[in-house]
């Protein structure tokens, strides 16, 4: 029907009439199902919840106080996401700071009048995350930060204060050190715009022996002060001495933490400003505060200044070896240098190649196997860590087995003998340059030293990706670094902060059998990757080999036969074919010359290679007879893929009688075969017909200049991405 229709059905029920009374009450929901009516009352219980919440939101503020000896737990460099919180509740909005400043009379038993309060504040300009005074008569809104704040989560918005008492108190208990000392009054602190007389420094210490920085405290005083007064005061002193006794830091000789001459403590001390974990600025000891230019909320370093030449860890006289030339390692004597040691500090994780290892362009390797890859919850396959010399399955490495992607699957899959890539993490640092980078990897990897300069590092696997390495002598200069290789690369991550977490940077190797530069580009010499391929349109062996710059194509063709192996069952005469983008290039005839090769000016040869196979139409094709390029093309997005197939078509044959040898020449199975179609479009400069699939009776030639595919669906699906990310690179200006 087209319109459904609708049915009513009624039940006549008969009962007693002296239980009418007593069936027909309404029943009482607790008894029937009490379940349903505990979940309907949660329910309704937390709908009353989430209404109080966001209402209390828009009225109150959660506290999170920090007390000075929550600050002292924090070590390394300034981050305000670390700030440890010793207490948390919530007051209103309008609410004044005196309340809060009562409060914490009541929880730390310290007079209201001896306490100052402290808010995080961001500043623009600089742009820095740092404590601000909190005036007792103002209430909390005004100190609420923006919401473009970093230091404000929408999550849980808050308000971090901190809480300092007079210098009169332990900031551990909170109780006078000496009863008879009148505490200063910290709630008569002034702080305007125009006359700010009081500041506060958060200070730390660096020592050079250990590498670490810890937090002494909060530091007032006056403006005018000189900033040598913390050390002449001895305050610095009493900060310092629990650390040296828990041997958190070297020791500190009493003369220098006790110094109290002028001249003394700028010979003795250094001290530097916290900008921002990367940028460290000197400060000058003698100076005043105002001098400096410093404000309530900045962080201080100090440190014991160094003699000239004088090494400042034992770790610093230590030095990699390699052949030809020491990785550098720099000293950390300073906060400066700490804090580049940190940003310039790399985890990278570098991935060894076999250069002999398979050509696989969007995930496709031509290893004969045409289904789709195992399903994820299969087993893993056991020849997953690829072949060795003598063709026997090796067990998968841990980096394989970690996980096993489409594209290990299918390099595990092919009759290519290869080493499977080893995958390790290196310590480096960003600073190093190429030579201190493939050296490195060298010795980690137990290459030979003479495998240094043999390296060409990637960002991508070199078989896999078309982009061209990063250390020959036609890309980079002598001088290049690992960082500006992180920084030109989309492919690396992004720069942390070095003061959370190190930075992580991912390269691929491959060791070449020859230097390029002495053994190749200067004796003109042209590298080329050379892929052996046999009947069934199979990758079975590649070799690397050097021809003459002005040499030929025939050049090629003698190399080539010297690195045939009888296992690959592939016989002269040979041909050599240039396949791009699953499409058949051109087939080079002997007299080519080497500069006409689409190759010839691309530096990743092992992506952009030569395919050599037996040339089986030498002795000629029958009369009648041409020799058609049939490709692959993925039916969903109609692009080509994988290694196009040559194959001599007699004029009138007929589709089912092509697709028949196609079969026998890939040897496909039936239930696989049967998903794919052979296809064909016209292509002239007079006409123009899209792809249309052919039926077994159809003739492949009934229309001229016609073009053979076979459609079917592509191996490996989630490849695609990456193909598109080749066309749709943003605009480099170079």
């Amino acid at each position: 029907p087209v319109r459904p229709r609708i049915h009513n059905a009624y039940i006549l029920v008969y009962i007693r009439e002296d239980l009418a009374g007593q069936l027909l009450a309404p029943p009482d929901p607790r008894l029937t199902n009490p379940k349903m009516v505990d979940r309907c009352e949660r329910e309704v219980r937390n709908v009353e919840q989430r209404l109080r919440e966001k209402k209390e939101q828009q009225t109150k503020i959660k506290i999170k106080l920090v007390f000075e000896r929550n600050l002292v737990k924090m070590s390394g460099f300034w981050d305000f996401a670390e700030i440890p919180h010793e207490h948390s509740f919530k007051m209103g909005r309008d609410q004044m700071v005196k309340d809060l400043a009562a409060e914490v009379e009541t929880l730390a038993g310290v007079p209201r009048n001896n306490v100052a309060l402290f808010y995080l504040q961001y500043r623009n300009n600089p742009r820095q995350v740092r404590f601000a005074f909190m005036p007792q008569a103002s209430n909390f809104r005004q100190h609420i930060p923006n919401v473009n704040s970093p230091h404000f989560d929408l999550g849980d918005p808050h308000l971090m204060v901190l809480v300092v008492a007079a210098k009169e108190f332990d900031i551990h208990t909170l109780k006078p050190i000496s009863p008879s000392v009148q505490p200063d009054e910290l709630a008569r602190w002034k702080q305007k715009e125009e006359e700010e007389t009081v500041i506060l420094l958060v200070a730390k210490y660096f020592c050079p022996t250990t590498r670490k920085v810890v937090t002494l405290g909060c530091h007032y005083g006056q403006f005018s002060d000189p900033l040598h007064t913390m050390v002449t005061s001895c305050w610095l002193a009493t900060r310092l001495r629990p650390y040296i006794e828990s041997k958190e830091v070297a020791p500190v000789s009493e003369q220098d933490l006790g110094v109290t001459d002028v001249d003394a403590v700028a010979q003795q001390w250094m001290c530097w400003e916290e900008f921002n974990a990367n940028d460290i600025q000197p400060r000058d000891v003698s100076k005043k505060i105002k001098e400096e230019h410093l404000v309530t909320g900045d962080v201080i370093v100090w440190q014991l200044a160094l003699a000239a030449g004088e090494p400042s860890s034992p770790e610093v006289d230590r030095s990699v070896e390699v052949e030809g030339e020491v990785a550098p390692i720099y000293p950390v004597q300073n906060v400066l240098d700490l804090a580049q040691h940190i940003a310039n500090s790399a985890d990278v994780i570098v991935t060894l190649h076999d250069y002999h290892q398979p050509l696989c362009v969007d995930g496709v390797v031509s290893n004969g196997h045409w289904g789709p890859p195992r399903p994820a919850s299969a087993a893993p396959l056991t020849i997953a860590g690829g072949k060795d010399s003598k063709g026997s399955a090796q067990p998968p490495s841990p980096a394989n087995a970690k996980e096993e992607t489409p594209e290990a699957q299918a390099l595990a899959l092919s009759p290519v003998q290869f080493t499977p890539a080893q995958e390790k993490e290196i310590k480096m640092d960003l600073r190093w340059h190429l030579r201190h980078v493939t050296g490195t990897i060298a010795r980690t990897f137990g290459l030979s030293p003479a495998a240094a300069n043999q390296l060409w590092l990637f960002h991508a696997a070199p078989a896999s990706n078309l982009e061209d390495p990063l250390n020959t002598q036609r890309v980079q200069g002598e001088q290049t670094t690992l960082k500006d290789l992180k920084l030109s690369s989309s492919h690396l991550l992004p720069l942390v902060n070095p003061g959370r977490r190190r930075t992580e940077v991912h390269l691929h190797a491959v060791a070449l059998p020859w230097e390029l530069g002495s053994q190749v580009f200067e004796r003109n010499l042209c590298p080329l990757c050379i892929r052996f391929f046999d009947a069934q349109v199979r990758e079975v062996g590649s070799c690397l080999i050097t021809v003459p710059t002005i040499g030929t194509v025939q050049d090629i063709m003698t190399e080539a036969s010297a690195q045939l192996r009888p296992e690959w069952g592939i016989t002269a005469p040979l041909r050599v074919l240039e396949v791009s983008e699953g499409r058949l290039h051109r087939i080079c005839r002997p007299d080519h010359a080497i500069t006409s090769l689409a190759c010839f000016s691309r530096s990743n040869i092992f992506y952009h290679c030569l395919r050599v196979e037996s040339d089986t139409e030498a002795g000629g094709l029958l009369e009648g007879h041409q020799l058609m390029e049939i490709y692959h093309c993925d039916r969903q997005s109609q692009q080509a893929w994988g290694q196009p197939l040559l194959m001599p078509v007699a004029p009138g044959e007929k589709s089912g009688a092509i697709k028949a040898r196609v079969k026998a020449k890939y040897q496909i199975s039936d239930g696989e075969f049967k998903n794919w179609r052979l296809a064909r479009y016209i292509d002239s400069r007079t006409a123009r017909v899209g792809p249309r699939p052919m039926k077994d009776d159809e003739i492949w030639d009934a229309e001229p200049d016609a073009k053979l595919y076979l459609e079917h669906p592509h191996p490996n699906p989630n490849a695609h991405p990456s193909r598109q990310s080749r066309y749709n690179k943003p605009l480099t200006i170079k």
